[in-house]
């Protein structure tokens, strides 16, 4: 089955991305959790009275901060990974701008297998110890996507390893969707009188975490809006209210605190998901407001987020009033900060 639409948008993204989309849709991401619940409890889903009251709504966070790896990353990886077919699979290969290779390492290292990982010499010192404590050989490239993925594509056929793509994959997908149904079934949990949530926001850098978290919304909560929060300058607003993609290709990273989200533009799976069930608002948070969220969610919630984790809080504490939502799930994607450095808001203190 493909994802299909209404109108010619559908088409139109056809046209634009050679590739086409893969089909992925709840089943997949229902499977994924089967598949995964064995190895990744649930991440918990926490309040804050304090961030509720500095926000003037109620904030529900989906802590993958706290999950394998310190980030939701593990869950689309060993999802691939536990997907590859046993009698030929002799190892793995990844690009990722941090989280993804430690995520790959460790899900290879789930079925004994052998890992490397391509980063950009520009990653965070600790994203990249994390990949190798892990078990993964890590390879340094130049920063871009291009350099990754042909750093990978080398690696790949002189090795004879299987890619795992760090978020235009079917299986990556829908392994990111199963954070959106533990979401939904601890909100029910928790308080199973109450309304769904209003909205999610979820951070975006290549599209699989978004485009997963919204298929399983569309299912379990079709009511609930998801509304992707982007660093300041990527322009996916432009391109879901244009209905196709208006990046060039080969861009370069974008220049952003969230050194997890500068992936410059979608993916060819992803974007006909996103431009499917995406909220048309996106959310797009400067550095100064997600050093904020940093700090606030450090010193209020007591809990560790690295930038690309507090841009959901950043989004709500900016957007959430004005976009009319009173019941939000924050994704708080990931915890791996490099504590050898100052923190960016002491930094912004100090300064």
């Amino acid at each position: 089955m493909r994802i299909t639409r209404r109108g010619g948008g559908w088409a139109r993204a056809r046209a634009y991305w050679s590739e086409g989309a893969a089909a992925v849709t709840y089943a997949d991401v229902a499977r994924a959790q089967a598949k995964l619940l064995p190895h990744l409890p649930p991440t918990p889903l926490l309040t804050c009275a304090r961030l509720d009251a500095l926000a003037g709504r109620e904030l529900f966070l989906k802590c993958d901060n706290l999950q394998a790896t310190g980030s939701f990353k593990a869950r689309g990886a060993l999802n691939a990974v536990l997907s590859l077919p046993a009698l030929r699979t002799r190892g793995v290969v990844a690009h990722s701008l941090g989280n993804h290779a430690a995520a790959v390492a460790f899900a290879a290292a789930s079925r004994a297998l052998p890992c490397t990982v391509v980063i950009p010499h520009t990653a965070p010192a600790a994203k990249v110890a994390n990949a190798r404590a892990h078990g993964a050989t890590v390879e340094l490239c130049e920063p871009g996507t291009a350099n990754r993925e042909a750093a990978t594509m080398r690696i790949a056929e002189q090795l004879g390893y299987d890619i795992i793509p760090p978020y235009d994959d079917a299986h990556v997908i829908a392994g990111q969707g199963t954070l959106a149904i533990e979401m939904h079934r601890q909100l029910a949990e928790l308080q199973p009188d109450r309304p769904p949530l209003d909205a999610i926001f979820v951070p975006i850098s290549g599209g699989g975490m978004a485009a997963g978290v919204a298929i399983a919304t569309r299912s379990l909560s079709p009511a609930t809006r998801v509304i992707a929060v982007e660093p300041a300058g990527k322009g996916l607003g432009a391109s879901l209210e244009a209905g196709r993609p208006l990046w060039p290709e080969n861009l370069p990273p974008l220049s952003t605190l969230a050194d997890g989200c500068r992936t410059a533009a979608l993916g060819r799976i992803t974007w006909p998901i996103c431009h499917e069930l995406l909220d048309r608002t996106v959310v797009p948070v400067t550095d100064a407001q997600i050093t904020e969220a940093m700090r606030l969610t450090f010193d209020l919630a007591k809990l560790v987020v690295e930038p690309s984790g507090a841009m959901s809080l950043a989004a709500a504490l900016a957007a959430a009033d004005a976009l009319g939502v009173r019941r939000v799930g924050l994704v708080l994607c990931g915890g791996n900060v490099d504590f050898d450095q100052p923190l960016p808001f002491v930094r912004a203190a100090s300064g």
